[in-house]
């Protein structure tokens, strides 16, 4: 998944005059992995990082210390106005398909048809 998101990231068409289209392929790795990892180390948004003190974050992403807000969000931002959002669900779908794939009996013509979803269920209290 990680490879996917980097791929759809560094095909987005930045504006010339975006930080994004200067980011070299590093920083854009360690961007994709902080947004990949926020579940990981208790975040459930970029907002959260505000008040993140931990450590685990910067060393998912190879990093001595994790991206703040400011920077995370900027970097969102830029995907969103470079179309990445479409790239971003399309190269899930991809990655969705290639884990769930389910062998296609030789009768069928084509694969049956499945949901993603790509939200998280309510949580119980």
């Amino acid at each position: 998944m990680l490879s996917m998101l980097e791929t759809a990231v560094s095909t987005c068409t930045p504006c010339d005059d975006s930080r994004l289209a200067h980011l070299s392929a590093r920083s854009r790795h360690m961007l994709v992995r902080t947004l990949l990892f926020l579940g990981a180390v208790g975040l459930e948004r970029t907002w959260d990082l505000r008040t993140y003190t931990g450590d685990a974050l910067g060393v998912l992403t190879d990093r001595p210390r994790a991206y703040g807000y400011f920077h995370t969000e900027r970097f969102l931002s830029q995907v969103a106005q470079a179309d990445g959002a479409e790239t971003f669900t399309d190269g899930l779908a991809q990655w969705t398909a290639r884990l769930w794939k389910l062998s296609v009996a030789s009768t069928q013509e084509v694969e049956p048809p499945y949901y993603i979803d790509g939200q998280t269920p309510p949580r119980l209290r």
